[in-house]
């Protein structure tokens, strides 16, 4: 029971950790507070990855002392892209992603079938972007789950060989590393679902029914929930 609590632990700071990380590079291309978000991620996988420690260490000598700027309120004008222009890169480097994952993926009918919700959340992402256009945070965890996503329909989500790339790397394996008996891509992209689609969807919630309150938290994680769920009935 230890070691399964130890396992969870580490597969919890991998996913959480890397996610903040994750959030913290886009926005070094927005006005959001990358050097605050980024350095947290990595204090987060810090407690259990020595590598982690070190890159925070670099990370902390970085950080300007007694400057305002380090709030993340004051940019470089460069770096202030207006809100379409961001959707639209994000929306290129998706484009490139799904070309290239699309080409010979290992089951096409695999890949057809993940697809189609994927294309239809685009879809409606695209129609209704005038009406509904979501925050700079939204649009970066869609887009990041998306990309997650595109990656287990290349491969099939119970085969993504996420060891073997890990081994190539380190020279043992991520399942040997934190203690997996199997391919568990498909669990930790279930966990990301709601991780990562849950603000969104609050986002929707808000603006569009106004909900408040309890039930501001209470719809989006029913819903999130929910559909996921549903999924894996289908």
């Amino acid at each position: 029971s230890q070691l399964n609590f130890h396992s969870l632990r580490k597969l919890a700071i991998v996913v959480i950790g890397g996610t903040v990380v994750l959030v913290g590079i886009a926005m070094l291309v927005l006005p959001g507070p990358a050097i605050v978000v980024l350095p947290l991620g990595l204090a987060i996988l810090a407690t259990e990855f020595l590598w982690a420690r070190r890159w925070l260490k670099r990370a902390r000598a970085l950080l300007p002392k007694n400057d305002k700027r380090s709030s993340g309120s004051y940019w470089p004008r460069a770096l202030l892209i207006p809100h379409r222009h961001y959707l639209l890169i994000l929306a290129a480097l998706f484009s490139i992603w799904w070309i290239a994952l699309a080409i010979s993926p290992w089951y096409r009918s695999t890949w057809l079938l993940e697809n189609v919700l994927a294309l239809a959340a685009v879809a409606f992402l695209a129609v209704f972007h005038r009406r509904l256009l979501f925050s700079r945070v939204s649009y970066t965890l869609i887009f990041i789950f998306m990309c997650l996503h595109q990656v287990g329909a290349h491969y099939s989500y119970a085969e993504v060989p996420y060891d073997a790339w890990f081994e190539s790397l380190t020279g043992r394996t991520f399942n040997e590393l934190v203690g997996w008996e199997r391919n568990n891509f498909d669990r930790v992209i279930h966990f990301l679902y709601g991780l990562l689609l849950a603000y969104p969807i609050r986002e929707v919630f808000l603006r569009v029914a106004d909900v408040r309150g309890f039930w501001g938290y209470f719809l989006p994680l029913d819903l999130t929930m929910s559909t996921s769920m549903l999924f894996e009935l289908i």
